[in-house]
């Protein structure tokens, strides 16, 4: 059953899109004060040997290419395709891979990931968005 969207939830989808779509070639720049921290959220995960990563809302793929570095299977998504070319142009790794994807409506089957991350996006989000993309229980049902 597809889920109706309410106004707000139809405009954060629009706007992040286009903002997104703009901002895709600056945006590492944009990001750069916070590059430091991209290596800390790799080390907090405690991320075990050949554990796959799911990195919500990767954008350019900064904190992708983290997990991957370390040799993690990573898959990336988000909502913009644009950022999603950016990261895709600068990746030099085999075990990363980046998607279109809406972290409310996730096209993975349960317990594909051992770890997932979500870096500088949830702030973005309308409060009902947030809650569909954090609030899962086991099966992967909405909570």
């Amino acid at each position: 059953m597809e889920e109706k969207l309410t106004d707000e939830e139809k405009e954060y989808y629009s706007l992040t899109r286009k903002a997104f779509a703009a901002l895709a070639p600056f945006y590492d720049i944009i990001a750069a004060p916070f590059s430091g921290v991209r290596d800390r959220v790799v080390s907090l995960t405690n991320a075990q040997e050949g554990a796959k990563i799911l990195d919500v809302a990767t954008g350019t793929g900064k904190q992708a290419f983290a997990f991957a570095e370390k040799g993690y299977e990573t898959v990336g998504i988000d909502l913009s395709n644009a950022m999603l070319n950016v990261a895709k142009k600068k990746s030099k790794f085999k075990n990363a891979r980046f998607e279109v994807a809406d972290a409310t409506n996730l096209p993975f089957e349960d317990n594909s990931f051992d770890v997932s991350c979500v870096s500088f996006a949830l702030h973005d989000m309308p409060l009902s968005i947030r809650k569909k993309g954090i609030e899962r229980d086991g099966q992967g049902n909405q909570n």
